[in-house]
């Protein structure tokens, strides 16, 4: 409840009192004057040097919000050097009203924005600048907070709530600024959330909005101690932080020099605790070029001689000398001009060249102009410099410092191990420093507002701050780049365009700003160390191929900005791990080309299964809303934390593997509304019972909707149903193996190929009459089933419609079936006798195919082609053909088979007998021979007495057999047909 605070500032008031009343009062008024004690607590005593213990000073001013919410100021009263003392209410002659609370809340220093809720969490600004104080942390840079016990105590007994980093520098200089910053971008400064409660330790956590860097502000400078002994000591105040890759400090001189210096090893601020660092020496570099006279080259080597100039043409202007002072260690190159090219090859594989400083008038580096100068150590190059030629330092080595816009392809090939980009530099080119693979460190420039295409593709460079004025990180720019360990993105970049970090394989963790826009196809794809990513808010698309090959990617979270998603996730095995902000947008996310381009589709697509978790809580319960109408395709492939599903009344459609592998989702319910199922929607769910309605068995219905739900025990489906699609539950290799049973009510006219494959405990299914059609494999693998009646009105068996089957001893099939498929009874190992349909006219390849059991089989009249391996490795032994057969297929009779007649019908013979080892004779009964293969008793009858088949032809025809067979005229034998 609200409550209403009342200050007259003439009227005093005591400590324990209280002018506060329950209610609202349409006239808010101020609160009464108090005062507070302020002291340190005992824990808090933290010892700054020689034993110096926190002290008050006379202007020091607190927010206190006094038993309420309001936040007002509060001013010291003692003196400086005080540990203890009263702080009184500065009337701010505003009038406000604030909710109760039961304790009274301090922070040092006064912040006008500061803010608590009814329940005492805090929101404050660190200071992102402080000043510099010697030997100690500058003035309200330490952030302090009190909670008293009750309204009662008034001692606002102060703790830390940050720790300090200590830096000690030494040199000649004078130190203007010191900027300290996280390697991997630490929120360190700026929105805070602080948690504090009587006697306990204060907890902060910086929030999303925190900024990055704090600057030590030192004045007109502070002047550095030249002794390591006794390197001057700079404080910064910074919130408890682990700077997981090491901090970078950049110390500012007086006279501009700047001194960057960074650590590679984590660094650990412990609240209350001082950390030292080792004294570091500023060796300061100027922001500008030292100018040296527009006709000379100025240079050094590492033997004291001049350097060998491959040419001295070219330079723009007329060589005049060249001279080394052994004295000074400096070499000059000098032109009666200005010079304005370096020209090709002038430079060509000096290798005593350990430094360059090119003059301000340069405009042209030229092709090979330092190539091989591999034991360069420095170059320097103007801001003059137009254009630099590809190869211009081509197996250079060395540092450069560049001063100039970079123009495409400048360096590739390079072997700069560091490259500082001064702020005068706004321009780089595209693949400028391309294939510079011992380019480990680069400087960028403040001036630069975009990386370009691969500029950096292929080098060394294990880390790199990006400057807070990049914008776009355009395709490619750090593609390639298999040292680089981790990265961190300013605020203000909105763009990682495509395959900007592809096959960084060594990058582990990148930190992209808090809000963006868009980040393109395969930026992070081949990154195979990367553990963890965090997509930031503003991106509205997940590109294709953009985790493609990360197989150690494990958790992944999305912003709410997000609606479409695309194939991103192939080979992504160990995303275990989806984190969203609000399952309704997740809802609305449109498949994009979820084909992928490889595959992965989604995010759990190529793994064996993940968890999604909803603003830190995991989802089991997942509740469709009525404002949803469609559940889009792949959305919840393989979420093993889904228990129960629930779809919204309004859901009209749901996609092509929705909830694909969602192993622990035994409990669904079903929407009346939902009249469209994709493709494998409920493919491998845990589902025990189901029960399927009109609306869920139709034209519109996918295939595989169920498949391969091994806990599927009871199916009812309801009469009105007219049809089985296909696959609904069968399965590749494992389809629903519980389902032991089902009852096809009298509605439903046809089933769809592989409605029940690989089912294999179905050992009962009664199929009426009215089925008119049953889809190949719809029975495939039922191991089960014994015997089965194929209904009076199918006229078709298809192809693999028991295929498999290896214990299906009987078949019952009605006179009216035509055709017998391809694979139709291949497999079936117990099929003892089988009466064919008098209307039979085909048998398919392999239909008879290892059939073990079959011993005998009458084909009837009508039947024309026996097919392709018919009774391939069957338990065949005798077999009548018809007067109507026309064609016998390859191998179509290798089984047990010991005599054969073949029909005078019979036109073309594969090489039907070949390895047909138990066939003892053939017989031929037409005089014209058939067309045959001329393997066709090839090993045929080889396990016989003979040794072969022999082949009766009608005696008249021997000679005309012998010519169509002249291999086996040996095995060839007339005789007397009986007419």
């Amino acid at each position: 409840m609200k409550r209403l605070f009342i200050l007259l500032a003439t009227l005093p008031m005591s400590l324990c009192g209280c002018s506060s009343f329950d209610g609202q009062n349409d006239t808010p008024i101020q609160p009464l004057t108090k005062e507070v004690q302020a002291g340190f607590a005992k824990e808090t005593r933290t010892y700054v040097e020689n034993e110096r213990l926190l002290r008050w000073h006379e202007d020091d001013r607190l927010t206190v919000f006094y038993g309420n919410t309001l936040n007002d100021q509060y001013k010291f009263k003692g003196k400086t050097g005080d540990n203890s003392g009263t702080f009184s209410l500065v009337p701010s002659g505003e009038l406000g009203t604030g909710n109760t609370l039961a304790n009274i809340y301090g922070i040092y220093p006064y912040n006008a924005d500061a803010r608590i809720t009814d329940d005492g969490i805090i929101t404050y600004s660190l200071p992102a600048i402080q000043s510099y104080a010697e030997n100690s942390f500058g003035k309200g840079a330490n952030t302090m907070i009190a909670v008293t016990e009750n309204l009662n105590d008034t001692f606002l007994s102060f703790r830390n709530l940050c720790g300090y980093l200590k830096l000690k520098l030494y040199g000649n200089a004078a130190i203007k600024s010191i900027e300290v910053k996280g390697n991997f971008a630490e929120k360190i400064a700026g929105d805070a959330v602080i948690t504090a409660a009587y006697g306990e330790t204060p907890i902060v956590e910086m929030n999303t909005k925190a900024t990055q860097t704090i600057t030590l502000d030192c004045g007109e400078g502070v002047t550095l101690s030249t002794s390591a002994e006794n390197a001057t000591t700079f404080w910064i105040v910074i919130p408890e932080t682990t700077f997981k890759y090491g901090i970078t400090i950049t110390a500012t001189s007086t006279d501009n020099k700047v001194f960057t210096k960074s650590t590679s090893n984590s660094v650990i601020i412990e609240r209350n605790t001082p950390t030292p660092m080792s004294a570091l020496e500023f060796v300061g570099e100027k922001t500008e070029i030292t100018p040296i006279a527009p006709s000379t080259i100025v240079y050094t080597t590492d033997d004291g001689n001049i350097v060998d100039l491959y040419t001295t043409e070219g330079f723009g202007s007329e060589y005049v000398s060249n001279v080394y002072d052994k004295e000074s260690n400096i070499g000059t190159i000098t032109f009666a001009g200005d010079i304005n090219t370096i020209p090709t090859e002038a430079f060509l594989v000096c290798t005593n060249l350990t430094s360059v400083q090119i003059p301000n008038t340069v405009k042209t580096i030229a092709e090979r102009a330092f190539y091989g100068c591999n034991y360069m150590e420095k170059i320097v190059i103007p801001e003059s410099v137009t254009t630099i030629t590809e190869t211009a330092f081509d197996g250079c080595s060395g540092e450069a410092h560049i001063f100039c816009n970079i123009n495409d392809k400048a360096f590739v090939g390079a072997l700069f191990t560091r490259v500082v980009l001064d702020n005068c530099v706004t321009t780089l080119g595209q693949e400028c420093f391309m294939d510079c693979t011992e380019l480990k460190e680069v400087v960028l420039s403040k001036g630069l507002t975009s990386i370009p295409y691969c500029a950096f593709q292929n080098t060394a460079i294990e880390s790199i701050i990006i400057p807070n004025t990049i914008t776009v990180l355009e395709e490619g720019a750090f593609y390639q780049c298999g040292k680089l360990k981790h990265i961190s993105l300013p605020d203000s970049v909105d763009v990682i365009g495509q395959a900007a970090f592809a096959d960084c394989t060594s990058l582990t963790e990148i930190q992209m700003p808090t809000n963006m826009s868009s980040i393109g196809e395969s930026a992070f794809s081949g990154c195979t160390s990367l553990i963890e990513c965090i997509i930031p808010e503003g991106v509205t698309s997940i590109e294709e191929k953009l985790f493609h090959g990360c197989v150690n990617l494990k958790s992944l979270s999305l912003p709410s900005t997000l609606i479409s998603l695309s194939g991103a996730f192939y080979n992504c095995g160990k995303l275990t791990r989806l984190n969203l902000t609000d399952i309704n947008i997740w809802l609305r996310l449109i498949p994009k080309n979820v084909s992928g381009f490889l595959g992965g589709q989604h995010p759990f697509s190529d793994s064996p299964g993940g968890d999604i978790y909803v603003n830190g809580e995991l989802l089991t319960d997942l509740v469709i809303p009525n404002n949803i109408l469609k559940i889009n395709g792949y959305l919840f492939q393989n979420c093993t934390s889904l228990r129960s599903l629930t779809i919204g009344s309004r859901v009209t459609e749901i996609g092509d593997s929705a909830f694909n592998g969602c192993r622990n989702l035994s409990s669904i319910t079903f929407s009346k509304s939902t009249t469209k199922y994709g493709n494998y929607a409920f493919y491998d769910t845990g589902i025990t019972e189901i029960t399927i309605t009109p609306n869920m068995a139709n034209a519109n219905t996918g295939k595989g909707l169920f498949q391969s739900c091994i806990n599927l025990s009871k199916v009812i489906i309801q009469e009105g149903v007219t049809m089985i699609p296909v696959a609904m539950f069968g399965g590749e290799t494992v389809g629903c193996d519980n389902l032991t049973s089902v009852t096809i009510p009298t509605s439903v006219k046809t089933i769809g190929a592989n409605a029940f494959k690989s089912a294999r405990s179905l050992g009962t299914i009664e199929l009426h009459d009215d089925i008119t059609a049953i889809g190949g494999g719809a029975f495939q693998g039922c191991i089960s089933m014994e015997e089965i009646t194929l209904p009076k009105n199918l006229t078709v068996v298809e192809g693999n419609l028991f295929n498999g089957c290896t214990n299906l001893k009987k078949v019952n099939l009605h006179n009216d079936i035509t055709s017998i498929g391809s694979y139709a009874f291949v497999d079936c190992h117990a099929l003892e006798n089988l009466t064919l349909p008098k209307n039979l006219t085909t048998i398919g390849s392999e239909a008879f195919g290892y059939c073990h059991s079959l011993k005998h089989i009458d084909i009837p009249e009508g039947v024309k082609t026996i097919g392709y391996q018919v009774f391939l490795d069957s338990g065949l032994e005798e077999v009548v053909l018809p007067e109507t057969l026309e064609t016998i297929g390859y191998r179509a009779f290798v089984c047990p088979i010991r005599t054969i007649i073949i029909p005078s019908s019979v036109i073309d013979i594969k090489a039907a007998f070949f390895g047909a080892n138990k066939l003892e004779s053939a017989y031929f009964c037409s005089t014209e021979p058939p067309h045959m293969d001329s393997r066709i008793f090839d090993y045929a009858g080889s396990n016989t007495e003979a040794g072969h088949t022999t082949i009766y032809v009608p005696n008249e025809a021997v000679d005309a057999y012998k010519a169509a067979l002249p291999q086996y005229v040996d095995q060839i034998q007339g005789y007397t047909p009986i007419m």
